[in-house]
């Protein structure tokens, strides 16, 4: 007999062992791995009433990766008898006369094992270990008829008789604790996962390696520039510009920033290094990524920032505004010569009669104008209306204007459809300066590796031990 040391098993040693069984074979697993299925179905062709499989049908198995539904299925429609226990994680197997318990590592999360790692996953057992496990999991009639004695096989690997039959007589009084999986069964969980179909378990692996490194931002700061406003100009006040064809006169004017505006320029400068150095750019279609690790600087810097907006754009939206002063007089200037220009003495009287039912104020008009006012007299209230007018949409122009806001979405790490090794050159390459983040992502390989053609550095679970 093997020594019960730890051991390595992996799903290709189990479709071997399947294989060469001679008496009987009973596995249960969460669910069958690719091949094993089809190696079960020979061997119950070839030990007939000998093979048993125990299994966990839930849609959840197949979702997280413990095995392939499709193997199920198959070797249930030629006539496997399969049973289903609920819940089942741990593995158990009795081969003839070797019992073993192992663990299936789900593929969403964890890649074959590499053999350079030594890893463990099984252990053999005594016989009666294992039996009296699967009896405690799937003690019915099924099982009893796989357990039946047998000639071929040592006292040591087969159940006492006694035990047996109370097994047997307490299997006719439970409830059964698992039942065979039946068409409607099958259909349920094929169904589930044509609705949800199990994710592509090597990309996420492999998005594994950067979800605890890397989160997902997008930074935005909203209107924070002044140096691209203008002013708009009503018609009637630059009738010069009239229509020719369809050629439209342009009666807006870019307004020059005149004050201090060092405070807007200071926020914008924060923003894009927030975005830039403390977050990276990998390009499209890769995004921008910041070090989880750097999470509490960057939100530091990011109230740092927000509060800088409530200090500084109120003073600069003040500043903005009185240096617009010099500037709207100009504007002012061109539109009274083009008003003098273009309106005779009549327009431009009625221009300046008073948009009001006031009667005191139409009273005052009415009397200038009988004043027969001359143009120089005229020139002096028109360019007051014209200021006025000026000054009502430059003020209209100030109330759009919104204060910064700095938009910040910061998401978990998702790697799909994506060249890993291309985005871990980007990566590197964008964090330059991190030289502890080379190591990280070496260290996380998490492709598995192929097993060395015969190396002797490791015993298989089936290989008897030549020092015995």
């Amino acid at each position: 007999m093997p020594r019960a040391v730890p051991q390595c098993l992996t799903m290709l040693d189990l479709v071997k062992s399947v294989a060469s069984a001679q008496t009987r074979v009973i596995f249960a697993l969460p669910s069958l791995t690719e091949g094993l299925g089809a190696a079960l179905v020979a061997a119950h062709d070839r030990l007939p009433g000998r093979v048993l499989v125990v299994v966990d049908p839930d849609e959840r198995v197949y979702r997280v990766g413990y095995g392939a539904f499709q193997e199920i299925k198959e070797a249930y429609g030629k006539g496997m008898p399969l049973l289903a226990r609920h819940g089942l994680r741990l593995g158990c197997g009795l081969i003839d006369e070797r019992a073993f318990f192992l663990t299936q590592p789900p593929q969403l999360v964890e890649a074959p094992p590499d053999p350079e790692v030594h890893p463990v996953n099984a252990v053999y057992v005594e016989p009666q270990i294992a039996l009296a496990f699967l009896r405690g999991i799937a003690n019915g009639p099924e099982l009893d008829d796989v357990l039946s004695p047998d000639p071929e096989l040592s006292s040591e690997a087969q159940e006492d008789i006694l035990d047996r039959l109370a097994n047997s007589k307490n299997a006719d009084l439970e409830a059964p604790k698992a039942l065979p999986i039946t068409d409607e069964v099958l259909a349920v969980t094929q169904a589930s996962l044509a609705m949800a179909p199990p994710m592509d378990f090597q990309v996420h692996r492999q998005s594994m390696v950067y979800t605890s490194l890397l989160l997902y931002v997008v930074v935005e700061l909203t209107a924070c520039r002044l140096d691209n406003r203008e002013i708009v100009v009503n018609k009637a006040l630059l009738p010069l510009l009239g229509e020719k064809a369809d050629i439209v006169g342009r009666r807006s004017f870019q307004l020059k920033v005149d004050g201090d505006l060092s405070g807007l320029a200071e926020i914008r400068r924060r923003t894009d290094i927030l975005r830039t150095k403390t977050a990276r750019s990998l390009g499209k279609p890769y995004g921008t990524v910041l070090l989880r690790r750097d999470l509490d600087v960057f939100e530091a810097e990011r109230k740092a920032i927000e509060a800088l907006i409530e200090l500084n754009h109120p003073e600069a939206i003040r500043a903005f505004k009185d240096g617009l002063a010099p500037q709207v007089e100009d504007i002012r200037h061109i539109c009274l010569e083009q008003c003098l220009h273009t309106m005779n003495d009549q327009d431009i009287i009625q221009a300046l009669r008073p948009q009001t039912k006031d009667k005191k104020e139409l009273a005052r008009w009415e009397r200038w104008m009988e004043t027969r006012p001359s143009r120089p007299d005229m020139a002096v209230p028109l360019g007051d209306r014209i200021q006025e007018a000026l000054w009502n949409n430059v003020n209209q122009m100030m109330r759009q204007l919104t204060k910064p806001k700095l938009e910040v979405t910061i998401r978990e790490f998702t790697l799909q459809q994506m060249n890993e090794d291309e985005f871990r050159e980007r990566l590197l390459d964008a964090f330059h300066d991190k030289k502890d983040l080379a190591p990280f992502l070496e260290d996380r390989a998490v492709i598995g590796k192929k097993a060395k053609v015969g190396s002797d550095d490791t015993l298989g679970l089936f290989d008897e031990d030549p020092a015995f």
